[in-house]
């Protein structure tokens, strides 16, 4: 977990913690090795280097967080990975999971007994309606970056922007191909930035739909392979727009944060909770399907950058979001969840 990690709930994780430990919290984050953290760091091993050592890294980290919750007395834990909780019930903690993914991502069964002592949240109140029959489920916190990190320069502005820009996880739930397909359609250069996993469906993916669309694009495409946070911050501020073409139904998105609070438009695939990150017309705009993103590709200088920023400024910023999760822990130690209204 570091502040470049490109998985969205470790990004969140790093960010929370920062902010936390800044407000005069004690805080321990238990976490592979390596991981960049403002507390105190409790090794769970090295980070997974293929898929088949998931399940032992698994077990690594419930050994450890066992170990360390039969030593050390904490007023709650925050579960972020969203598998963890379910051994909860062997610590005397009150336990807030932190839900990331879509409904249909857990496996069958995962809900199907919720300790005592476990508490919901989740990013966007279109998750949350979709885990509507948990126990003890709290008002969503939705997700914050940290905004320093984006912030330190102005925009750049729209004329000196140059290129279409997809960054992400490269699968194909992300949708990267068709982001390359609404370029191409567009005569639009494009840059694809991202990690492909060590997944033999990834792989394959990435080998059947997106090289081949690469190589159609004759050079006015390419692919920027596992970015740092330098070039990341780079790749966004000089975007003309990002793209997000993801068919899942997105429960946050932190890229579309990033991009505005870099001052740069996003155009999007109307998916899950797009809607409650993005500001139609002012932070960009938001696409039915391909053919519509790509009509409103002439709408990006519309787009006032600085307008971008300042709504990162007011709605995206990670100190908010931890002053939300300390709401969150203290209904933990009153055992007192709050009333939500899915309808809302």
């Amino acid at each position: 977990m570091t502040e470049a990690s490109a998985g969205g709930a470790e990004q969140v994780l790093w960010g929370l913690e920062r902010e936390l430990h800044s407000l005069g919290h004690e805080t321990w984050v238990a976490a592979s090795t390596g991981s960049q953290v403002s507390g105190r760091l409790v090794s769970t091993g090295e980070a997974a280097a293929e898929p088949e050592q998931l399940p032992q890294r698994e077990q690594e980290m419930r050994d450890t967080v066992a170990a360390l919750l039969s030593t050390e007395s904490f007023d709650c834990v925050h579960d972020m990975s969203g598998m963890w909780w379910r051994y909860s019930a062997e610590v005397e903690e009150p336990v807030l999971a932190t839900l990331h993914l879509p409904r249909s991502f857990y496996p069958s069964g995962t809900f199907d007994l919720c300790p005592e002592n476990v508490f919901f949240n989740c990013v966007s109140r279109t998750e949350m309606i979709t885990f509507g029959e948990l126990p003890r489920m709290l008002d969503p916190v939705p997700n914050g970056i940290a905004l320093d990190r984006f912030m330190a320069e102005p925009p750049l502005p729209r004329e000196r922007r140059k290129y279409l820009l997809w960054l992400g996880r490269i699968c194909e739930e992300k949708g990267p191909h068709y982001a390359l397909d609404v370029a191409f359609a567009a005569e639009e250069k494009m840059i694809l930035a991202g990690t492909v996993y060590p997944f033999l469906y990834h792989q394959k993916f990435y080998a059947r739909e997106v090289l081949p669309r690469i190589r159609r694009s004759r050079q006015s495409a390419k692919v920027v392979s596992e970015p740092s946070f330098g070039e990341k911050l780079s790749l966004l501020r000089n975007a003309k727009a990002l793209m997000i073409t993801s068919t899942a139904p997105e429960t946050s998105s932190m890229v579309a944060m990033e991009a505005a609070a870099c001052g740069t438009p996003v155009i999007a695939l109307d998916s899950g909770a797009i809607r409650e990150v993005m500001r139609e017309s002012v932070t960009g705009w938001i696409g039915s399907d391909l053919e519509h993103l790509r009509s409103l590709l002439p709408l990006i200088s519309e787009i006032n950058p600085d307008d971008c920023v300042r709504h990162a400024e007011q709605h995206y910023s990670a100190a908010t979001m931890a002053r939300r999760y300390e709401e969150c822990y203290r209904r933990l130690l009153r055992a007192e969840p709050k009333p939500v209204s899915l309808n809302a």
